[in-house]
């Protein structure tokens, strides 16, 4: 008769490596964070970044309704950060028709944004 079980040494064997991944996936862990920290992290980023347009959209309200002027400057700014942001999301997105939309949204903001910047260029000029 053969015997199915695994000898002690194979156990053993399987331990240690089991082990010796579990020691990998820690030290990996503690170098890059784990997925729910590194998920966190995206989540404050992303908030911040909606409260810094969220702060240029309240400035531009008011400029527009105090002063009776287009804040070119605030503009060219929201439209540069959203052009940031979408084409960094290009490099993760894997989803296609996701990829398509983040591009065209790149690519739309990326033309207000110079637009934005040239009229506040010109603005200085007089």
């Amino acid at each position: 008769m053969e015997e199915n079980f695994n000898s002690k040494e194979e156990l053993n064997e399987e331990a240690l490596s089991k082990e010796e991944i579990l020691a990998r996936s820690r030290r990996e862990n503690e170098k890059n964070g784990d997925e729910r920290e590194q998920g966190k992290r995206l989540l404050s980023r992303n908030i911040g970044f909606m409260v810094t347009i969220l702060a240029c959209a309240i400035a531009m309200i008011v400029r527009v309704c105090l002063e009776d002027t287009i804040p070119f400057e605030l503009m060219a700014i929201i439209f540069t950060g959203l052009f940031a942001q979408n084409t960094a999301e290009l490099f993760f997105t894997t989803n296609k028709k996701l990829k398509a939309l983040t591009l065209l949204v790149s690519a739309v903001s990326f033309a207000a944004a110079i637009l934005y910047w040239v009229e506040w260029g010109l603005s200085f000029a007089g």
